[in-house]
């Protein structure tokens, strides 16, 4: 399974196109923009093209609530067959902090990753529901209609920070790109019993591992404080290894991981020291 099985293409009536994600086998998330013509009662159909490790399948939805304003949720009328855990966060983006969106753009059947720079401005339109805005990173596109609803994900794609709404256009090309933070529809997730992270509560965890480190007389310095998921199970083993005894192979592992090609646990000058006493 991979990222991309839960972002899907969204079909309203003949003529909307948009992007939905699903955050479970029976549900999934968009905003209110891509069902305009759904709610202007000009079309009855929501189709959902949901493509799983390359296969593709048609599902039909409906609006959970119809007086949803910027959020919808959606039922599905039928059960997708594998859904990987969604994970949303709250959180503040720092002026030009990288992003990813993933969406259905008119100009991209089988979806596109697009990166995106938060652009920090804080002289956003009062009157609109937009609380962030991103300027594009190389991308050569005169637009990207069919983005709409498409998940915004942090730099290392392990939390959707909120969905893609509009863009903003000059001589029909696009200048920037304006999303909706989760931070914003916290009430639309607790409605929905969709747990929302925050990021306090994970900085408090990687506080409580290094302070672990700290104990086992294991120092490392250049930790990342966007240190995914996966990284702070592998990390939580060393660790515990260590307390077991183990320290050469709990120092092997170590080395193992942080050298390991792709994406490494720690980043910048790392140095370290298990006591051996």
């Amino acid at each position: 399974m991979k990222a991309t099985n839960n972002i899907v293409k969204l079909l309203c009536g003949t003529e909307q196109q948009g992007t939905a994600l699903l955050v479970d086998r029976e549900h999934a998330i968009t905003v209110r923009h891509c069902l305009k013509d759904f709610y202007r009662k000009r079309t009855s159909s929501i189709i959902l093209v949901i493509v799983i490790d390359g296969i593709s399948k048609e599902i039909s939805a409906l609006p959970a609530d119809k007086e949803e304003s910027e959020f919808v949720y959606l039922n599905l009328e039928e059960k997708v067959e594998s859904v990987d855990e969604v994970r949303f966060l709250d959180c503040k983006l720092g002026a030009l902090q990288k992003v990813s969106m993933f969406g259905y753009g008119k100009c991209y059947a089988n979806g596109s990753w697009k990166e995106l720079k938060f652009s920090g401005r804080g002289d956003l339109d009062e009157n609109s529901v937009c609380d962030l805005q991103f300027d594009l990173i190389d991308a050569r596109d005169k637009t990207f209609a069919g983005f709409s609803g498409s998940p915004i994900y942090d730099e290392e794609r392990s939390f959707v920070i909120g969905l893609i709404l509009q863009e903003e256009c000059e001589d029909y090309e696009a200048l920037y790109i304006e999303g909706i933070s989760v931070s914003s529809q916290k009430d639309f997730f607790e409605k929905h019993g969709i747990i929302v992270d925050n990021t306090n509560l994970i900085r408090k965890k990687i506080g409580e591992r290094a302070n672990a480190l700290q104990m086992t007389d294991c120092y490392i310095t250049g930790v990342s404080d966007a240190i995914g998921e996966l990284n702070n199970i592998i990390l939580d083993k060393i660790v515990a290894l260590h307390r077991e005894g183990y320290w050469e192979r709990a120092l092997s592992e170590l080395k193992e991981e942080n050298f390991r090609g792709g994406s490494s646990l720690f980043h910048g000058d790392m140095s370290y020291r298990f006591g051996l006493c």
